[in-house]
């Protein structure tokens, strides 16, 4: 099994005195020095919030059989929604997008005498929210009131 990363980004908005303080390199970019000729330019948008990124390319290839290349992104944040009832809640918000990925499961990938499923350029993106669990260890469903267990 080979699992390749290229060009791995993983900027992260934390604070640890103040949860709702953090640095905003959205008004004023900062340019980071990463080797002797190369540099990162991160760009944040302290409008967002602590929030945690990770994104790059990779190459994951299972034994020949299963071959998955192209780029991927993962990110946490904090979001406002409105629930069922009207309310504005707080809830926690992972993202998983990929961009430009070419899969391949079969035999022979990669030859003329390929036999399998292919799929190319596929992008798509998965969103997930949820406002973990309450005081007496519940996780309410969208459309509860926070705290009604």
């Amino acid at each position: 099994m080979v699992q390749k990363g290229a060009s791995v980004a993983q900027p992260a908005l934390q604070a640890d005195v103040d949860p709702n303080l953090v640095v905003d390199f959205g008004v004023r970019s900062l340019e980071v020095k990463t080797g002797p000729s190369t540099s990162r330019t991160l760009e944040l948008d302290g409008l967002l919030g602590a929030q945690t990124k990770v994104s790059g390319q990779m190459t994951l290839d299972l034994f020949g059989f299963v071959r998955v290349s192209g780029g991927v992104s993962f990110e946490k944040t904090v979001a406002s929604v409105k629930t069922a009832a009207g309310a504005t809640v707080s809830v926690d918000q992972l993202t998983v997008g990929v961009g430009a990925v070419d899969a391949f499961v079969g035999v022979n990938g990669g030859t003329a005498d390929a036999v399998g499923l292919q799929v190319k350029e596929l992008d798509f993106g998965l969103p997930h929210r949820g406002h973990g669990c309450d005081a007496g260890g519940h996780e309410p469903v969208l459309g509860d009131q926070p705290g009604s267990g």
